[in-house]
């Protein structure tokens, strides 16, 4: 089925600047960088295509129960969309997926605990953060979802030609705001007041994505920029403690999947011709399982 949400035009390979190349404290089990920031991954006007699509559907408030509860401070507003076609758009057009295949050592994929990049989550997530300095997510982890479903296509071809289940590995975020003009006086000032600034491009203070490590240093902050992507390890056992810091004025808006991992095509085909050889067994156990798991 073909998403309802916005196109995007393909992007060439980005060049990502790596911000930490492993988690300080813990075993590396992983061939890629742990975070990395990559920009131009969309176009302000895409951006904006994003925020528009995202408040005509809609948005609803965030919350949590704080520490009394034993949950990260959360008070913002967020939207829930499951679009495996939008995803895979995003995948393949962003150049998120030439990073994946070839960013890992030695030119080769990126794994994650010896398995493959295979694309990212259909199911997508929108934030919006008000400026006023409440609006925030505190220090929080992000964990794996060890059943996550990815449409997998063809090399060069438009088709799909599976739907594949893997465990996620890395966080991805797409800043859809902040990165515009300064404010300040003179002709740029005056321009700004005849014209209506989209908010993708509209300036913004506050809202970095900062990381701490083992110890409770800050190893990265990250700003907000339109067009600009954020890749991170996640699991419990891997992520680093992180919070979306408070908006002090503007909108940020911010998009959010998960890099999907699991066997290669070859190997996966392998698996499942063994299932069925055994009478398909092994397929009915993963659906029972995958039933207890909901």
């Amino acid at each position: 089925m073909a998403s309802s949400l916005p196109l995007i035009l393909p992007k060439p390979r980005p060049r990502p600047r790596v911000l930490l190349q492993s988690i300080p404290g813990h075993e590396d089990t992983t061939t890629g960088p742990a975070m990395s920031e990559l920009d131009g991954c969309l176009t302000t006007d895409e951006a904006q295509a994003w925020i528009d699509a995202a408040e005509h559907l809609g948005f609803s408030p965030q919350g949590s129960g704080g520490a009394a509860a034993g949950e990260a401070f959360r008070d913002h507003s967020r939207l829930l969309v499951r679009d495996p076609s939008a995803a895979r758009q995003l995948w393949v057009r962003t150049g998120l997926r030439a990073l994946f295949l070839s960013g890992g050592a030695g030119g080769g994929p990126i794994l994650v605990d010896g398995r493959q990049p295979l694309g990212l989550s259909g199911n997508l997530r929108l934030y919006r953060y008000a400026g006023g300095g409440k609006e925030r997510f505190g220090k929080h982890v992000d964990g794996a979802d060890e059943d996550a479903e990815v449409e997998v296509q063809e090399e060069g071809a438009g088709a799909v030609v599976a739907t594949r289940r893997g465990v996620t590995g890395y966080t991805v975020l797409f800043y859809l705001s902040g990165g515009g003009p300064a404010a300040g006086g003179g002709q740029q000032q005056q321009q700004q007041q005849r014209e209506v600034v989209p908010r993708a491009s509209q300036r913004l203070v506050g809202g970095e994505t900062k990381f701490w490590d083992h110890r409770r240093r800050l190893v990265a902050s990250v700003a907000p920029v339109a067009g600009r992507c954020l890749v991170h390890l996640h699991g419990y056992d891997r992520c680093l403690e992180h919070e979306a810091a408070a908006v002090e004025s503007g909108c940020k808006y911010v998009l959010r999947s998960d890099v999907v991992f699991g066997p290669a095509p070859e190997e996966a085909a392998k698996g499942a011709a063994v299932a069925e050889a055994r009478g398909g067994g092994g397929k009915r156990q993963q659906q029972q399982g995958g039933r207890r798991r909901r």
